[in-house]
């Protein structure tokens, strides 16, 4: 890819304290939008991008394209990243990482909202603000992602990190919060993802957030304890979507596949309500 364009915020990202929430949903979500756009790219289908003036991005599509991926690049994606963030209790001294990063929208959006001025006297002076990883299997969306990445302003594309790989391989050393973009992902890829997050492999793990429940025992042996279901919105779901809250805890208390279902129905329904449960 070549350089970066030069490229000015025509939204101003000042960020009071890191839960005062100074940069609106709105103002976050349309600079998302802008950096994107600024980036080149649109969201564009797989097949839309095998003809795009980009020689690289055209390749890694039609690679993609040959192996059966999906089309659209924006497929699996939470439509207000403040929720999600909200509910993972993000902070500047975080350190966020997206499995299933796609274009890495998630990615950018955390670096914007939680940067170097966000207020906190805590932070280190070597502490730039919050520091985020996305990890994205498929080729042509790693790459959309790292051109939007270099088209952003220098603090926010300086604390992200994109990485094309398997999210079950991904060193999680570091990770502090999680959101793991398992929608879409087969059940052994789940039971994956959630030996990653065992304490050997992420031991500064704090907070976790799923799109799919993960299977008791696995959350289990990995120690993670449900604690919440929230709603967002998202592009898997046009009426509003569970995301499943996970944290560090002793071993739970549910013994059975049963009462963990039911446990789970019951904190959908407080999430969705009645016409979102399977019947």
């Amino acid at each position: 890819l070549s350089c970066a364009p030069l490229f000015h915020w025509s939204i101003p990202l000042s960020r009071g304290a890191p839960m005062a929430w100074s940069i609106t949903d709105a103002k976050l979500d349309e600079a998302v939008v802008q950096l994107f756009s600024a980036s080149g790219y649109s969201e564009q289908t797989l097949t839309e991008l095998r003809d795009c003036g980009n020689v690289e991005v055209q390749k890694a599509a039609r690679v993609d394209a040959g192996a059966g991926a999906q089309a659209a690049l924006t497929y699996g994606e939470v439509l207000k990243p403040m929720a999600l963030f909200r509910a993972l209790g993000l902070t500047a001294k975080d350190v966020f990482y997206d499995l299933g990063s796609g274009r890495g929208q998630l990615v950018l959006a955390a670096c914007m909202a939680f940067g170097a001025e966000s207020g906190d006297q805590t932070l280190s002076e070597d502490h730039a603000g919050l520091r985020s990883v996305g990890v994205e299997l498929l080729h042509h969306r790693h790459v959309v992602a790292v051109a939007a990445q270099r088209a952003a302003p220098l603090d926010i594309a300086g604390r992200c990190t994109f990485e094309c790989g398997d999210a079950a391989a991904a060193d999680l050393s570091e990770a502090t919060k999680v959101w793991l973009c398992n929608v879409v992902f087969p059940d052994s890829l789940n039971l994956a993802c959630a030996a990653a997050l065992r304490p050997q492999r992420a031991p500064k793990l704090e907070g976790l957030a799923t799109a799919r429940a993960l299977p008791r025992e696995a959350a289990a042996e990995a120690s993670l304890e449900l604690q919440g279901v929230v709603r967002v919105e998202a592009s898997w779901a046009s009426d509003g979507a569970a995301v499943f809250l996970y944290g560090r805890g002793l071993a739970s208390h549910i013994d059975s596949d049963a009462a963990y279902d039911s446990m789970l129905e019951n904190m959908i329904h407080g999430a969705l309500g009645d016409e979102f449960l399977d019947p």
